[in-house]
């Protein structure tokens, strides 16, 4: 553990949080009474024209794969749609995509009969995903879309509310804009994972200039309780970051870090390889039972969440 800082925690306001480490030139703290991690400093992305003009631009290749995937029906959506009819219970219903980018998992909900609508901050992605739903995407933030409160039987995040501001504002939105027997899918990287213990700041997934929150199950359950939420399930799934288990990538900023053994070299290549790879048949679910399930470095919490009023 660091020393104790004077930044405040911004779940419960306690004073005295704890600087866990230094990772890209931003201090990650932790707050002792409600485990909540986050970045202690403002990043560029708390600009609101970053996400809309400027991020995708540093990843292209990622807006390149959110494009190219809108007509397939990969395997991780399929996945996502039958756990929103099963806790929502119904075959097909509303569903809204916060951070849809240009629209897949909800082009996978379209395909079997969902009405959708998005919320993508990107003005490229959500131009892009407007066309594949005809209109139905708000190019912005999910706090000042123009959406009718408890409309929606599924609302979906998937690696989002790790780069909001006000993660309690956010959420507070989500069971305002949710039907009382809704689902909430949440995909958020894990903090407390494995992978995340073992490489600290240099942990894949850690993206500090990006991530404004750090969550681990116990972080996020305490967040989600205090917004009107109760967990009916959670489980670690895979993230591309327990593949490559090495320094942060060039936009985080910083130098990298040395890898130092054969296993965290393989795990480079893996990382590295991966788009050819996976275009091989079975390789990319041989990988990810490798190593995300014998292995167990699932680096990423899916957690299905239910309004509790």
């Amino acid at each position: 553990m660091g020393n104790a800082t004077t930044w405040p925690c911004r779940l419960c306001g306690e004073p005295a949080t704890t600087l866990l480490f230094e990772a890209a030139g931003y201090p990650i703290l932790e707050c002792p009474r409600c485990e909540l991690a986050f970045t202690g400093q403002v990043t560029p992305a708390a600009d609101p024209a970053f996400y809309a003009d400027r991020y995708y631009t540093q990843a292209s290749d990622y807006a390149a794969d959110q494009k190219s995937a809108v007509t397939t029906d990969i395997a991780e959506n399929r996945e996502r749609l039958r756990t929103a009819r099963r806790y929502a219970r119904i075959a097909r219903g509303r569903v809204l995509d916060v951070g849809c980018g240009a629209g897949a998992l909800l082009a996978t909900f379209q395909r079997a009969g969902w009405e959708c609508a998005g919320v993508e901050p990107s003005r490229d992605l959500a131009a892009s995903a407007s066309t594949v739903l005809q209109g139905g995407v708000h190019q912005g933030t999910l706090e000042e879309a123009p959406l009718e409160p408890a409309t929606f039987d599924v609302i979906t995040t998937i690696h989002s509310l790790e780069h909001s501001l006000d993660p309690i504002r956010f959420l507070e939105c989500c069971h305002r804009l949710l039907k009382p027997q809704g689902a909430l899918l949440i995909e958020v990287p894990d903090f407390g994972s494995r992978a995340a213990h073992r490489h600290g700041p240099a942990w894949t997934s850690l993206y500090p200039d990006v991530h404004h929150y750090h969550f681990t199950i116990r972080s996020l359950t305490r967040l989600l309780a205090r917004t009107g939420f109760r967990v009916a399930r959670w489980r670690r799934v895979g993230g591309l970051g327990a593949l490559a288990a090495a320094s942060p990538p060039p936009s985080a900023g910083g130098s990298a870090v040395p890898l130092q053994s054969p296993q965290d070299r393989l795990k480079r290549w893996l990382f590295d390889s991966r788009r050819w790879l996976y275009a091989l048949p079975g390789a990319k679910g041989a990988l990810r039972y490798t190593y995300w399930h014998l292995l167990g470095m699932n680096d990423a919490l899916a957690v299905v969440a239910l309004r509790s009023d």
